[in-house]
């Protein structure tokens, strides 16, 4: 998908590493990529699934995803938006922050990006055996 505000195209997998594009390049050279940026034929590393760390955004009631690069300064930022009506995903590229950051933002909205908090003692359905 073309990024607004740059040149670039991204290939973006959060579940799974990938390769991508010629042998010699960035994206397949190595077999952990989540985020690759295609600029000017060529493929770079712009983030890992093993450098992927999760963190809260404002209140705690969104997050994102940081990823890093394995072979330079570059980041990318995934910021997940809850929406129960989409069942696979839909990222939006927002591309580099400004020429020459090397931080790169997307907003990937699904019901996946939902926070589900977890319930403690018993609910309607539990079943209590007394002796």
């Amino acid at each position: 998908m073309p990024a607004t505000g740059d040149t670039s195209k991204y290939s973006f997998n959060p579940c799974f590493s990938f390769k991508e594009g010629p042998a010699n390049q960035e994206c397949m050279q190595s077999s952990d990529i989540a985020v690759c940026q295609i600029q000017d034929d060529k493929y770079y590393d712009v983030g890992t699934q093993t450098s992927a760390l999760f963190q809260n955004v404002g209140q705690g009631t969104e997050q994102k995803i940081v990823y890093k690069s394995s072979s330079s300064t570059k980041q990318s930022f995934v910021h997940l938006v809850c929406d129960p009506n989409i069942s696979g995903g839909a990222l939006a590229v927002i591309g580099e922050t400004s020429s020459g950051s090397e931080t790169y933002n997307f907003v990937l909205t699904s019901k996946y990006a939902c926070l589900v908090t977890k319930s403690s003692g018993l609910s309607t359905g539990s079943i209590l055996d007394i002796m």
